[in-house]
C-alpha cells in the first residue's frame, strides 16, 4: 500500500469513486491473485466486505481533500453488496 493512497482507492488516481467501486464489486470473493488493484483493500487474500467497508469509509474522499458527496444509489449499492457479502455470500475459488 502506499503511503498517500487511500484505502479503496485500487486505481490509485487519488480518489476513491464508482470505477474503484466497480473494480470491487467484479473481484467479489475472489482469492485468487488478488491484489489492491483488484480491491483487496487489506491484503488478507480475499476481495469481501471488509474491503467493501474500506471502500466505503472513503467514498469521494481524495487524497489532497475533496467535499464532494456520494450519490445515494451508489452507496445504497455498496452497501447491498456489503450486505449480500455479510450473509451468506459464496466463495468462488
Amino acid at each position: 500500500v502506499y503511503a498517500h493512497t487511500a484505502f479503496g482507492d485500487a486505481k490509485r488516481d487519488g480518489v476513491v469513486d464508482e470505477t474503484d467501486a466497480t473494480i470491487l464489486a467484479s473481484n467479489w470473493l475472489d482469492t485468487a491473485d488478488v491484489s489492491w488493484e483488484t480491491g483487496d483493500f487489506n491484503n488478507d487474500g480475499i476481495v469481501n466486505e471488509i474491503d467493501a467497508t474500506l471502500l466505503a469509509a472513503n467514498w469521494q474522499n481524495e487524497t489532497i481533500s475533496s467535499t464532494s458527496i456520494p450519490e445515494p444509489s451508489v452507496v445504497a449499492g455498496l452497501l447491498a453488496l456489503c450486505l449480500a457479502g455479510l450473509l451468506g455470500g459464496r466463495r468462488r475459488g
